[in-house]
């Protein structure tokens, strides 16, 4: 009995202990609240001059859309951090070695994803393409007197001189006093009569009278409809009047020539389009090349191209494309404890509307 007796106290002792530790240990398990994330050290954060995500003013201090977005982020995961200036080559190699703990504004590539884990894009870039800035009737002009629209030209006079050539071999017997005999005066007739007839103008001093002729006739009014909207558009876009982005990228350039900074998506894209590029060292190289006439083109990704242009006030104008979508996001070590926090944050901020409204400060082509 007394050894029973000293079993079940040992039991008890042991069940209240257990109580008292299990609970304990399990509370140490659950994280504390407070900051997401915390160290001794400050993050070191590497940062590349790309207006307008990333740029210095006059200060010196660090401005633009990444690094807003960065410092927001920061500020609610409590990190302090020290900004490390890295040209655009250093990039994968910083993160890969852990130079840095992050890096930003990075443009996402197969390069940096095989080095580094890159975070949700805040912001998607299309390419842009830049050319001298001229007046709108020298520029028209000019292009009314470029082969593209001399081939228009040569394309619709064979259209209409197959069709006026039919229209007279029908007439020219039954409607002798519209369509001449005569095979010269004759082919004249009948070219004048299809360019009236497909503008739709139909002066009515020429019109056929034979079955066949008038059968021809209605079947030349009625894809006229279809030759006249092709021609309107063909003519606009020879003249280079177009408003929207263009759709062909390589057709929009044809055969100008077209710098790009090398090793950027854009030199990428351009030659997998069949486009050979002249390379430059950086943008504003670029840039200045075609205000001084060097080049007809630089091809750039277009927030890029729009922030230099505003900064260094040139001569230029470009064009927003819809081609080579670039994804702008930030590049941490593989591994890192920032990656969750950090991407969480970022699709938090940026599926806001807020968001859109802050970009539209910083980025020009939003303006």
């Amino acid at each position: 009995m007394p050894r029973r007796s000293f079993l079940f106290a040992l039991a008890a002792a042991l069940g209240v202990a257990l109580s008292v530790l299990v609970p304990a240990a399990a509370q140490s398990l659950v994280p504390a609240a407070g900051p997401v994330v915390r160290s001794d050290a400050p993050l070191r954060v590497g940062i590349v001059e790309r207006p307008p995500f990333a740029s210095k003013d006059e200060s010196g201090s660090w401005q633009g859309l990444a690094v807003n977005l960065w410092r927001t982020g920061a500020e609610k995961m409590d990190a302090d951090y020290a900004f490390v200036e890295l040209s655009e080559g250093e990039i994968a190699d910083a993160v890969s070695s852990g130079r840095v703990d992050v890096a930003l504004p990075v443009y996402a590539s197969e390069e940096q994803a095989a080095k580094a884990d890159l975070v949700f894009p805040f912001y998607t870039a299309t390419l842009g393409i830049a050319e001298r800035r001229s007046s709108g009737v020298v520029k028209t002009a000019t292009s009314l007197f470029s082969w593209q629209f001399l081939r228009i030209i040569l394309y619709l006079s064979a259209l209409l001189l197959v069709v006026g050539a039919l229209i007279w071999l029908l007439e020219r017997r039954g409607n002798e006093e519209q369509f001449a005999r005569s095979p010269v005066r004759g082919l004249g007739d009948g070219f004048w009569w299809a360019g009236v007839t497909l503008t739709t103008i139909g002066y009515g001093d020429k019109a056929p009278a034979t079955l066949p002729g008038r059968a021809v006739a209605m079947l030349w009014m009625l894809i006229g409809l279809a030759v006249s909207a092709s021609l309107t558009a063909a003519v606009v876009s020879a003249a280079g009047t177009s408003s929207g982005p263009p759709d062909d990228v390589a057709a929009y350039i044809g055969d100008k020539s077209v710098g790009i900074v090398e090793g950027s998506t854009s030199a990428a894209y351009l030659r997998s389009s069949g486009v050979e590029p002249k390379g430059y060292a950086n943008l504003s190289e670029g840039l200045n090349a075609v205000a001084d006439g060097e080049i007809d083109l630089f091809a750039h990704a277009a927030p890029a191209l729009l922030s230099a242009k505003e900064k260094e006030s040139l001569n230029v104008r470009v064009t927003r494309t819809l081609a080579d979508p670039i994804f702008v996001t930030m590049a941490l070590p593989e591994g890192s404890a920032l990656a969750e926090p950090l991407e969480r944050y970022v699709i938090e901020r940026t599926t806001s509307q807020a968001w859109w409204q802050h970009a539209d400060r910083w980025i020009p082509e939003r303006r």
